[in-house]
C-alpha cells in the first residue's frame, strides 16, 4: 500500500471477481468519506443475496462497529474494501503484531476515524476454498482469545492515529 501511488487504493485479491459497476460506486462513496466498504457475493452465487452483508445504516454506528470488528461479527472484507489516500498515513504501517486480518485493521481505522462508508451491494463475487487466509470453520478458545487480544491492541494503535489524522485535519489558528 506504501508503493501505491493512486489517489484511491482499492484492495483485491487475486482470485475473485469484481462486479458490473464496482468502480463507479465505491468511487462515489469516497467522496463523502475515506474508507468504503462493501458487501460480498460468494462466486457461482452471483444474483443472489450477498452472503457477508454490511449494512449502509451501519455505517455511522461507529463505536457498534468497533465492538463488532472486536468480538468478530462484523463482516468486513479487505477484498470489498478501498480508501483515499488522504488516509494512507493512519493505515500503514500495519502493526507488526498484526498477524491476520488487515481488513479489520482497515475497519478500525476507519471506525476510529469516522472516515467509513458501508456499501449494501456486493462488489466483488469471493472465491472460497481450503488455501483461504480466512478460516472457513470455528477456531478453538485460544486462537479466539489470540485474535481478539490483537484487535483490542489494533483498536489502542488506530485511536492513536486518529488523533493525529484529525489534528493534521485542523485548520491552523493564526493567533
Amino acid at each position: 500500500m506504501s508503493g501505491a501511488t493512486g489517489e484511491y487504493l482499492f484492495l483485491a485479491d487475486q482470485d475473485d471477481v469484481w462486479l458490473p459497476g464496482r468502480l463507479d460506486m465505491m468511487l462515489a462513496a469516497l467522496q463523502q468519506k475515506a474508507v468504503v466498504s462493501t458487501s460480498v457475493s460468494i462466486l457461482g452465487d452471483m444474483g443472489s443475496r450477498p452472503t457477508f452483508l454490511l449494512r449502509a445504516r451501519d455505517s455511522e454506528r461507529h463505536v457498534a462497529n468497533i465492538f463488532a470488528v472486536v468480538i468478530g461479527y462484523r463482516p468486513y472484507t479487505g477484498c470489498a474494501m478501498a480508501f483515499r489516500r488522504d488516509i494512507l498515513n493512519s493505515v500503514v504501517p500495519i502493526p507488526r503484531f498484526v498477524y491476520e486480518s488487515h481488513d479489520l485493521w482497515l475497519a478500525l481505522v476507519a471506525n476510529t476515524h469516522r472516515e467509513n462508508v458501508h456499501l449494501e451491494a456486493a462488489s466483488v463475487a469471493r472465491r472460497l476454498h481450503d488455501a483461504n487466509q480466512t478460516p472457513l470453520g470455528w477456531r478453538g478458545p485460544r486462537a479466539i482469545v489470540r485474535a481478539r487480544w490483537m484487535k483490542i491492541k489494533c483498536l489502542v494503535v488506530a485511536m492513536s492515529r486518529s488523533r493525529a489524522y484529525h489534528a493534521q485535519a485542523r485548520p491552523k489558528s493564526s493567533g
